[in-house]
């Protein structure tokens, strides 16, 4: 029987009120419901549980739409799971809690707090136990099993076989864990040395605590466990080239091994017959089959890489398996396959995935976000995703938006660039010169000439007349580039700790920027902003000089924009934003932004040139901050905290009446900029 699809919600059919939900303060809408970290399905199949980095969103799976979204106050959620009677959701959360919540109430019951969990990692895995009592957790770093009681957080037991072993670096890959349907045994993977190449298999039974298998075997790391309805066996993928594993787990003997090489991963499960069944991905492609008897059951085209991949069973009271679910998260919506009802399919949207540019057209009422593969054209009064840019085989880096509206966009084909008017369709130009992946592009103020740096270093400057030329001096990945507004100039930011100014028409360099830092000792009142991280660097400096130590190890520039005028360039580095003079290149000063917003790696100007945004990587607090700083002044004069994680770039309108951040989390954010910024009209 063909797929039959059951609903697929377009934009359109969202409803706009969506889009306000739990705003941070001075927000006005929100684009995207953020990235997609873990899929979980209500045991009467009515409610699909979406964990994201804003927070959990449940949807109504008859018309998949969302009713609820949960947990925002901090964000961040990693992993969920279902009680079995469909009494409880538990939520961890990548700040290393676990909370269970009452569906039926909305309500949070039981919080277990991170200093309960051992090197404060973030939850791996979380499921409970088929009575719905016990939830067991994994810890991505360390073969650890905590069990705890799910009404009241009390820790009941902990499961390790090797306490002398953690992991360097796990590299996110989650370490699963899972219950036998009677919930006497309990299974994790453990590492089986520091460097996290290969894992061992432990099972322990849960009552009486005591290790009763070691399955080894395994020449890579275990990502996917289930146990059969008997408990008897114990299915496995690991990630050496789609290799499956089935385990007698009362002999301690590896059963059977299933090699499927063009799959890097495997993931199984057992059908309530008992049959072994397996989901792999490939490129695109998604499909299930039955392992004995190697029958495909179906395949799906993803349209793009699979994020989460989830088989779930529904379990009768008495413990066994009833129907199957598989739901997979990709890069642009969330679908489910019912094994058990005609192999229908379910659709959500995503909208966002990584947006890493974003852009207002001159109107101010339409917002042009990157997301690659696509562009997204989003309009602002009607609060809906307006329409898509796409070229088939292409993945979209940037864009250039002209002053009359009309839109250019920059891509690849692997490392050949073109560039294409949007609204013909018809490519201008094409240009295949890096040899290297190429990571960072800019578009001159006019729409051309165009610029692209790769990770070896190479800088080429090309145009739509074939005119080529090769910026030679950095040595690593090229980070930041940026045109001065005349498109004379070019600035490159690299790895290689340099930060250089070109003269695009002859390829020269004309300058180094000084990223050296003051000397305190001399020059501290170059250093504006923050007083306590002015202290803290006064203080390193002084500790530095009586240790003799006067070695500069250089920081590279991840963020570079000019002023509108263009007598100032200003750049983003770790710690601090460094302003130079765009004529003579001398160091003005440096602004020492708060502790919180130690990375401000998003900046720009409004068109006036009276102020700057600047948007940090998260790292220590609730929120990765956005600073607005009066350039007169070089105070911050706002903070808007709405983003848990990451902010990657950001965008005034014209008018400067609002203010476009893009985040890491899968989320755009719209602030109203009329309460901050007075008067202001471009």
């Amino acid at each position: 029987m063909e797929n039959q699809t059951v609903h697929i919600q377009s934009a359109d059919e969202i409803n706009k009120e969506v889009r306000t939900w739990a705003l941070p303060e001075g927000a006005i809408i929100r684009f995207g419901r953020g990235y997609v970290e873990d899929l979980a399905l209500s045991p009467d199949r009515k409610t699909l549980v979406v964990a994201t980095c804003i927070g959990v969103w449940l949807y109504e799976l008859s018309t998949m739409t969302p009713t609820h979204l949960w947990e925002t106050e901090r964000g961040m959620s990693c992993r969920l799971n279902f009680s079995p009677n469909g009494k409880w959701l538990a939520i961890g959360n990548r700040d290393q809690t676990l909370k269970v919540w009452d569906v039926d109430r909305g309500t949070s019951i039981t919080r277990i707090e991170s200093s309960k969990v051992r090197f404060r990692s973030r939850l791996s895995r979380v499921v409970f136990s088929n009575d719905s009592q016990y939830i067991a957790t994994s810890e991505p770093l360390i073969g650890i099993v905590h069990l705890w009681h799910a009404e009241t957080g009390e820790q009941i037991a902990e499961f390790q076989a090797d306490p002398d072993i953690t992991v360097r670096w796990q590299g996110g890959v989650p370490r699963p864990l899972c219950f036998s349907d009677d919930g006497q045994l309990l299974a994790c993977p453990t590492p089986a040395d520091i460097e996290g190449t290969a894992d061992f298999i432990s099972v322990w039974h849960v009552e009486t605590g005591e290790q009763i298998a070691s399955l080894k075997g395994h020449t890579a790391r275990v990502y996917a466990l289930n146990f059969s309805p008997c408990g008897k066996y114990l299915a496995a993928g690991d990630l050496s080239g789609g290799t499956l594993r089935e385990w007698d787990v009362t002999a301690g003997t590896q059963m059977r091994e299933f090699s499927y090489p063009e799959y890097r991963q495997i993931m199984p499960t057992y059908s309530g017959s008992g049959s072994l069944l397996a989901a792999g991905v490939h490129q695109s492609t998604l499909t299930v089959w039955d392992v004995k008897t190697d029958e495909k059951l179906n395949t799906f085209d993803s349209h793009g890489g699979v994020d989460v991949l989830r088989f779930l069973t529904e379990k009768s009271p008495s413990g066994g398996r009833l129907k199957s679910a598989l739901i997979f998260a990709t890069e642009r919506d969330i679908k489910m396959w019912d094994m058990d009802n005609s192999r229908a399919v379910a659709s959500i949207s995503r909208e966002v995935h990584y947006p890493h540019f974003v852009e207002f057209l001159p109107d101010g009422q339409t917002l042009v976000s990157v997301d690659s593969p696509e562009a997204i054209c989003w309009n602002v009064a009607e609060k809906r995703r307006q329409r898509a840019i796409v070229r088939p085989n292409t993945t979209i880096r940037s864009v250039y938006i002209s002053p009359t509206g009309s839109i250019r966009a920059i891509g690849s084909i692997e490392n050949r660039l073109l560039v294409w008017d949007v609204d013909t369709d018809e490519t201008i130009v094409t240009f295949a010169g890096h040899q290297e992946f190429v990571r960072t592009f800019a578009f001159a103020p006019l729409g051309e000439p165009f610029a692209s740096g790769d990770t070896e270093g190479k800088i080429y400057v090309w145009d739509t007349q074939g005119k080529q030329t090769t910026l030679l001096g950095h040595t690593r990945l090229i980070r930041s580039l940026v045109f001065d507004p005349d498109g004379k100039r070019l600035v490159s930011g690299s790895t290689d700790g340099t930060a250089r100014v070109w003269d695009v028409d002859s390829g020269k360099e004309i300058a180094t920027l000084p990223l050296a830092p003051f000397d305190l000792t001399l020059e501290a009142e170059r250093y504006v902003g923050d007083a306590e991280q002015k202290q803290r660097k006064l203080r390193l400096q002084r500790n530095r000089h009586i240790r003799g130590d006067t070695a500069y190890h250089p920081i590279p520039m991840e963020a570079v924009v000019f002023s509108p005028c263009g007598s100032i360039i200003v750049g983003g580095m770790h710690n601090e934003i460094r302003l130079w003079d765009a004529t003579t290149y001398q160091l003005l000063m440096a602004i020492l932004p708060p502790h919180e917003c130690r990375q401000p790696f998003a900046l720009t100007f409004s068109s006036c040139g009276r102020y700057l945004a600047s948007g940090s990587w998260w790292y220590a607090g609730e929120r990765a901050p956005i600073q607005l700083w009066e350039v007169a002044t070089w105070e911050i004069i706002a903070t808007l905290t709405g983003h848990p994680t990451d902010v990657q770039c950001l965008a005034f309108s014209r008018d400067n009446t609002l203010l476009a951040s893009a985040s890491f989390d899968g989320t755009i954010l719209l602030w109203d900029m009329k309460r901050y910024l007075q008067n202001e009209k471009s």
